[in-house]
Formats: C-alpha cells, structure tokens, sequence
C-alpha cells in the first residue's frame, strides 16, 4: 500500500507538469529537432504533412542552410523523439510496430494530440521551459526556413521531373506562405538576415530562382503547382490575363505581397513605379487592394500615378475601398486620388466600400466629396 502511496504522491498532478515530465525526457541530442517541429506545428498556416515536416527541419544551423545530409534518417523518427506532444493518425500503430513506414505516412498531417500542448508551450508564463515558442519567433524561423528551402532547391528543379513533388516536399508549402510567416513579423533591424534572403530570392542571379517560385505559386493568380505541371512558359500566364509581356515586374509583386524593403531596392535599382501588369495592373493598385500602407506611401513618394487606371478594379482607391482599407483610402485622398474615378468591375471607390459594407470607408468617401447618388 505504502508503494502505491509513493507511485501516486510522483504522479503529475496538472497537464502542464505532465508536460514538464514529458520535456525533461526528451533527448538533449534531439532538442534542436524537436524545438523546429514545435514551432512548425504551432504555427504553420495549415497542419503541415510528415514529408514536410522532415524537410523542413533538415537544417545545418552553423551554414544557415538546408542540408539533405542532416535529415532523419527515417521519417518516422520525428513521432519517437517528439514523444507524446506530436500526434499523428497512424502513430500507435507504427509506434507498436504492427506496421513499417510506407510512402503514404508522407502525406499525412502532424498535429498536437490536444490544444493544450500549444497552450502550454506559448504560455508566457512558463517561459522558463527550454521549448518555449512565441509567434514572432515561430514565424521567423517558419519563414526563414522556406525561403532557405527554395534558395537551396529551386536552381535544381526541372519541370519535367517525373514525382517533382516527392522529391521536394516542402517545396509547395515553402512557395505558398513563405511571405504570410514574413509578414507576420514585425521587420526590424533583428530580421536583417531574414530581410537578406528575402532580397536574395527576388534578386536572384539571372532572377531564376525568382520565376521558378512564380511557376509553383503564383501569389497574383493563386496557380500552385499540382504533381508535375507547373507554368513551363511565361506565354502561359500571359495568355490567361490576355497580356503580352509575361510575368509583372518584380516591383508589382513586392508591393503586392507588402516587401516594402524589396520594393526600396526595386525602385532604387531603376523599376519603373508606374509599369502595367499583373491582375491589378500596377504596383499601386496591388498593394492597395491588400492594405499595404507602407507600400503605398513608398509607391506615391517615388512617383506612381494615384490616379492610375488598372485593368480589374480601375483605380488604387477602389482596390483599397473593395476592402475597407481605412489608412490606404486616406493617404491615397490626401495625395489627390479621384474620389469618384470610375473602376470595370465595381464601379467606383463608394460602391466598392458599400458592397462589402465598410461603413468608415464609406463616410469617409462621403466626406471627401464622393457622388453618392
């Protein structure tokens, strides 16, 4: 009796201590990996698939590069040095032996078994816990992970591979969401590095790298490659929007995706601020649609025309009423936007904010002018 007494009085007494136990006896060989698969999971913009997760914390962390040489060498090895905070459908199985690893295992997500892992690796309050994850961290070394992915990857891609896809699992997510988890940053001087790669993929030499990222995702168009067909001409894109000169310029995607640094060096470097392309047709027009103020006040001081029509909504007033983008819709009035431009599909920046009901929008436009009869 005396024995059981001692066994239940060292038992956990609250999920957090079962958590501390559970920490405690993960291997300090392995704290490197486990810490990337936590933030990965915590933090990712969709549950990420074990190929994935296995790619992306093969990391050499003195090059600063990724490394097929430091991946595990079996993927299943993440569900035995992350012991019981990962959770993964086919983990007891696996786990017992009852099954090998089979290439299918790739494709399915890795989750925490219940929402109170997370909740406890980013309580602040237990920051004292070796794997303590916080969103600014996370999505820093998230971001810097993918960009590094596709840098070291994307010179090596052809198209035409046969299983493109298997051989780069983390390629698609990489290409998707690197600039979400960018985004979700606040760019200080502490980013530089991160800043760094994102200058070195959009000025690759050649801007190969650049345009074959383009051809896995586009985040103009939303094309993300599926198995093997990607975009294999630039007459492909063109055609779809009825242009005929290929890709936007860089400067339009920067502004676009709100890199308001890549758009300074864009623009320092000679971009033409006012050149037509893409769904929006210019760099202003992009990034107003997506609220991107910094972008916008850095377009207008280096020249763009704030009264510039573009080919889907007609004006960067618009694009920024559509979407209720208070400070873009008052830096763009009070640098002498048209209040009452006309646009294709929306008709002008009143209707815009109307349709979508943004009611600030909406009496600010009316202040300054707007027709609304």
């Amino acid at each position: 009796m005396k024995q059981i007494t001692n066994t239940l009085t060292k038992l956990p007494k609250t999920l957090n201590d079962t958590y501390v136990r559970i920490i405690e006896n993960i291997d300090e060989d392995y704290c490197r990996y486990v810490h990337d698969v936590l933030n990965l999971i915590a933090f990712s913009m969709r549950p990420l698939k074990l190929g994935e997760i296995v790619e992306a914390i093969a990391f050499d962390v003195e090059k600063k590069c990724f490394s097929a040489e430091e991946k595990l060498g079996d993927p299943l090895d993440v569900l035995e040095i992350c012991s019981s905070l990962i959770s993964f459908p086919d983990k007891q199985t696996l786990m017992e032996g009852t099954h090998s690893y089979e290439k299918g295992s790739n494709e399915q997500e890795v989750r925490f078994p219940h929402f109170s892992v997370k909740e406890f690796l980013t309580d602040n309050n237990l920051s004292d816990n070796r794997f303590h994850i916080s969103n600014e961290h996370a999505n820093e070394l998230i971001a810097e992970r993918c960009l590094l992915y596709m840098i070291s990857n994307l010179d090596a891609i052809d198209f035409q591979t046969p299983n493109l896809l298997e051989k780069f699992p983390f390629l698609n997510y990489s290409s998707r969401y690197w600039y979400d988890h960018v985004n979700k940053i606040p760019m200080n001087a502490n980013q530089k590095a991160l800043k760094d790669l994102v200058i070195e993929l959009f000025l690759s030499k050649g801007g190969n790298d650049f345009y074959t990222w383009l051809r896995v995702w586009d985040p103009d168009r939303g094309f993300e490659m599926q198995g093997n067909s990607g975009w294999p001409e630039k007459l492909h894109y063109s055609s779809l929007l009825g242009l005929s000169d290929g890709w936007p310029e860089k400067l339009y995607y920067s502004s676009l995706l709100g890199l308001s640094d890549v758009a300074r060096l864009l623009l320092d470097k000679g971009a033409d601020v006012n050149a037509e392309g893409g769904r929006f047709g210019n760099a202003l027009q992009a990034a107003s649609f997506n609220g991107h103020r910094g972008v916008v006040e850095l377009l207008l001081d280096k020249g763009a025309d704030v009264n510039a029509q573009g080919r889907q909504l007609g004006s960067a007033l618009i694009a920024a009423s559509l979407h209720g983008h208070r400070r873009v819709v008052e830096l763009l009035l009070d640098k002498g936007a048209d209040v009452n431009a006309k646009g294709a599909d929306c008709g002008n920046a009143l209707q815009a904010a109307s349709l979508n009901g943004h009611r600030g929008v909406v009496d600010l436009l009316l202040d300054k002018g707007a027709d609304g009869a």
